[in-house]
């Protein structure tokens, strides 16, 4: 099963409960964090400390599988964590609020209260962007789509009914 990014669901997937009875998938998601990048990205884009050419950029889209599910201790994605306990968050708690390469100045504690992190300041990004697809009526508006974008795929069911 495919879920959102959120803590509830995160830690569902890592309940020894819940894997008993079947559960078993990805927790993936558009994240908030998003807006954080492109807020930065356009920051050093207009204060000349990058220049970028005009185009679609991606933002690289969490994946965090069953097994990789791991609960944190502190008020940061450290040591391979990727959700909080449920004595720490609502379990509407998007996870991919923080991301620790891209905004590293950002905590638990600042996402949900609105405080900035004591001592933080803004890092630069990484220095490279990713160029995203162009795919028309999505991200461009007068672009021609690869001829393969939308070819079909076939899935094989893999439990019977």
């Amino acid at each position: 099963m495919t879920g959102e990014n959120s803590a509830g669901f995160r830690l569902a997937l890592a309940d020894p409960e819940m894997q008993q009875k079947g559960l078993t998938g990805v927790s993936a998601g558009s994240p908030p964090a998003q807006s954080g990048y492109a807020f930065k990205l356009a920051m050093e884009i207009l204060t000349g400390k990058r220049e970028l050419d005009p185009m679609n950029i991606e933002y690289p889209l969490p994946w965090v599988p069953v097994d990789e599910v791991k609960v944190c201790e502190g008020d940061n994605y450290e040591s391979g964590c990727n959700v909080f306990p449920p004595s720490k968050v609502p379990t509407s708690f998007v996870s991919e609020v923080l991301n620790p390469e891209l905004l590293p100045e950002v905590n638990v504690e600042s996402a949900l209260n609105g405080t900035p992190v004591e001592g933080a300041t803004i890092q630069p990004l990484p220095a490279e962007v990713t160029e995203a697809a162009n795919e028309p009526g999505i991200n461009c508006a007068r672009c021609d789509a690869p001829e393969d974008l939308y070819k079909l795929t076939k899935v094989e069911a893999t439990v019977q009914p």
